[in-house]
């Protein structure tokens, strides 16, 4: 299990040097500086319309 972990790690680092972030600290500078991310309709109830059929 470690060698896949290890995989995905070096996947993450290979996708973050893309833009320019090489270290924890640039990642975590990159990070603080992130707008704020509105996740609302991915964690919010659908809501449901009556007369509507649910599938």
């Amino acid at each position: 299990m470690g060698a896949k972990k290890d995989d995905q790690h070096e996947k993450i680092w290979k996708a973050l040097a893309k833009y320019g972030i090489r270290t924890e600290a640039e990642l975590n500078e990159a990070i603080k500086k992130m707008k704020p991310l509105n996740i609302g309709c991915m964690v919010s109830p659908v809501r449901v319309k009556e007369g509507v059929a649910a599938e």
